[in-house]
């Protein structure tokens, strides 16, 4: 079934011509997650298991089949990605995910976060954020983010900006710094 998240971002215009659905506006829906194991971690969830997809046509959860017939759905390989549409009409956070050494470390997790996105529709100036422009010491990014609390552009400054059009995809290997900007609708598969 579709699987719209709540998020504390504006978008999701786009999925109309995605889905060949009637024309929303931007909302607070900007996410669609696909054949997703993964629970949205929202302080206010809007449906039970908000974020874990249903098998189209009935009422079970999709890591809920996966469990009941891993091998006939995986071969018992493990199903550990999380597949989502994100459609933003603003520039999102600047963010960097851990990777796997670091999860293992302070997270007691055996996960990382590298992402793969594929640029499938734009908005008028749509780029995104990938890395930084030089070098900085830990000390001028902290300095930085200090500053970002009250001046929100502040760590675009120091990120290379990359314009962007319909079938660019990128890697973006856990430990880089990235935003996706404004007005970008992006195939998201992420560890």
């Amino acid at each position: 079934e579709r699987n719209r998240v709540h998020r504390l971002y504006l978008g999701g215009q786009s999925f109309a011509d995605f889905f060949l659905s009637e024309k929303e506006a931007d909302n607070y829906y900007p996410e669609e997650w696909i054949a997703s194991t993964v629970e949205a971690n929202n302080s206010k969830s809007y449906r039970l298991r908000e974020g874990v997809s249903i098998v189209r046509g009935t009422n079970i959860f999709f890591d809920e089949l996966l469990e009941k017939y891993p091998e006939e759905l995986l071969g018992n390989r493990k199903y550990d990605i999380l597949v989502k549409l994100i459609d933003s009409a603003i520039r999102l956070p600047i963010q960097t995910h851990p990777t796997k050494e670091f999860s293992k470390k302070h997270l007691n997790c055996e996960y990382g976060k590298t992402e793969a996105w594929l640029i499938v529709d734009t908005r008028p100036g749509a780029k995104i954020y990938l890395g930084f422009n030089d070098k900085y010491t830990r000390e001028y990014l902290e300095e930085l983010a200090v500053i970002s609390e009250h001046d929100k552009e502040i760590m675009t400054a120091v990120c290379q900006q990359i314009e962007v059009k319909t079938g660019d995809v990128f890697m973006i290997n856990a430990g880089v710094a990235h935003a996706i900007g404004a007005g970008c609708t992006i195939l998201e598969i992420q560890e």
